[in-house]
């Protein structure tokens, strides 16, 4: 279960650690947020970072993750910070050897943040090392059964791509579900959570339906496909530009590589096509899929 974080519940706003040189740039006002001390930013968007956890916390490892929200969600927005209070907890109620453990969520000095489990392989986006392509199948299968334990409780992920599947040392964990949409029932992509990964993202979801385990479905197949073979389905995406990208993912037919192994072919096309009589069921059956596959290279 996500605990709240110190003080009241939220952390108040003398509860943080005080400044230290080099403070890190907002939205994070110090090296510490609430008690953990930030050690790293990971990866380029600068929302997630590395950081030693309190002792309060027991044993959850010498490290963890924190996502860090936009200032403005934690600072303005009370209806906000409850939303995705809320829907953390949802989240973190789901038991899983395939999810992430999320481990707190936290109000501080203005930033809203969630801590969670930190794994030492990197994700699938990049991996600590190199992987086989059994490697990485196996780490699709295990997202897809990370995806379908969330399903089984009524939630979508609605973020499934490759820099949100970790790896460890006997495969992989399902990251980083999309919240947008329990802080603006209406929106979808863009708002104050910013746009994601346009490219693995079911056109469906794009066209303002609601997401559900088949568009989660899509997802896992654009990133098998993008694993197998260091490719987007939409490869001439212009990311400076996401107006244009939602566009170009509406309206151009995905590009399937050649040279795909011919069964990784035929379960990115069953995936990604809603209307193929092949088409995996569930998220469940395509981890199925997928560990009959990974277990024969």
């Amino acid at each position: 279960m996500v605990q709240p974080g110190p003080a009241d519940g939220f952390g108040s706003p003398d509860s943080s650690q005080p400044a230290a040189d080099g403070a890190l740039p907002t939205p994070v006002p110090t090296t510490y947020i609430a008690d953990f001390r930030i050690t790293k930013r990971l990866g380029h968007g600068g929302s997630f970072m590395l950081a030693t956890p309190p002792e309060r916390l027991g044993d959850v490892g010498g490290q963890i993750v924190l996502k860090v929200f936009p200032t403005e969600i934690a600072a303005n927005d009370e209806s906000a910070v409850t939303a995705l209070t809320e829907a953390l907890r949802a989240i973190a109620a789901v038991h899983s050897d395939y999810l992430v453990q999320m481990i707190e969520a936290g109000r501080n000095q203005g930033v809203f943040y969630c801590a969670m489990e930190y794994l030492a392989g990197g994700s699938l986006a990049e991996p600590s090392i190199p992987l086989t392509m059994g490697e990485a199948v196996r780490a699709v299968a295990n997202a897809a059964r990370g995806a379908h334990a969330l399903h089984d409780a009524g939630i979508p992920h609605r973020n499934i791509h490759p820099a949100g599947i970790i790896l460890h040392a006997d495969g992989a964990k399902l990251a980083d579900p999309g919240l947008a949409s329990y802080l603006n029932p209406g929106m979808t992509l863009t708002g104050r959570l910013g746009v994601p990964e346009v490219d693995f993202i079911s056109p469906e979801i794009i066209r303002g339906l609601p997401a559900s385990r088949a568009t989660d479905v899509w997802s896992l197949g654009a990133t098998l496909h993008y694993v197998a073979s260091g490719k987007s389905i939409f490869p001439n995406l212009d990311r400076s530009n996401p107006v244009a990208s939602l566009s170009a993912v509406l309206n151009t037919p995905p590009t399937i590589a050649e040279g795909l192994p011919q069964p990784v072919d035929q379960i990115v096309r069953q995936c990604i096509d809603p209307h193929h009589p092949d088409r995996p069921s569930s998220a469940g059956d395509l981890a199925d899929r997928l560990d009959e596959l990974w277990k024969r290279s």
